[in-house]
């Protein structure tokens, strides 16, 4: 297992969440909300990482939340072999259900269509919390695992080069997410 860094990123939606804010306040509830409660405004959270973006991805942008076509994933690839840092992020995993990435199921080339990952509950409620006492949280660890990409033959292939990180999802479809060690962010600010 091993850990990267995430960002989060929490925007109003014109669209049912599980999240409200009203005021300065966040609150967790059914997803509806009464006509009459106009101030109160759904909310979702948006996990995202420096990640490559492909086609099918779904990604933040000053324009919005996007699904990465072939010319995004073109546009993406010229700007960071040109050196330049991307403006984009991947997104991960999301409170937002009704993103969904294209799935291949076996190899008569059936496709499903599957919601991405989403934070877990008691992740959710700790942003909510943190929210309201006025710590916004920005960045997260999340959990990777190791997966063999390719066979390793021995001595001429490189074993480094065998293996790969994917996010870990657990069968409920939730990602890990860890809080950023603060001692070790202050003490790297300290240094510089």
């Amino acid at each position: 297992m091993e850990t990267k860094k995430a960002q989060v990123i929490f925007l109003p939606t014109e669209k049912e969440s599980n999240i409200t804010k009203h005021g300065d306040s966040l609150f967790i509830g059914s997803g509806k909300l009464n006509p009459l409660y106009k101030e109160f405004k759904h909310q979702h959270l948006y996990i995202t990482s420096d990640e490559e973006i492909k086609k099918g991805d779904w990604y933040y942008s000053s324009n919005g939340i996007i699904e990465a076509t072939k010319e995004d994933q073109d546009i993406y690839h010229h700007t960071i072999k040109s050196g330049f840092p991307s403006s984009w992020e991947k997104i991960i995993a999301t409170t937002d259900s009704n993103l969904k990435i294209e799935t291949s199921i076996g190899n008569q080339g059936s496709v499903m269509y599957n919601p991405l990952p989403q934070p877990s509950q008691s992740f959710i409620e700790a942003y909510v919390k943190a929210y309201n006492e006025g710590e916004i949280i920005t960045e997260v660890l999340v959990e990777y695992e190791e997966i063999q990409t390719r066979p390793y033959f021995g001595e001429k292939d490189d074993i480094d080069e065998c293996f790969g990180l994917i996010l870990k999802i657990t069968k409920d479809n939730t990602i890990t997410i860890h809080p950023v060690n603060k001692t070790y962010t202050i003490e790297m600010k300290l240094l510089n």
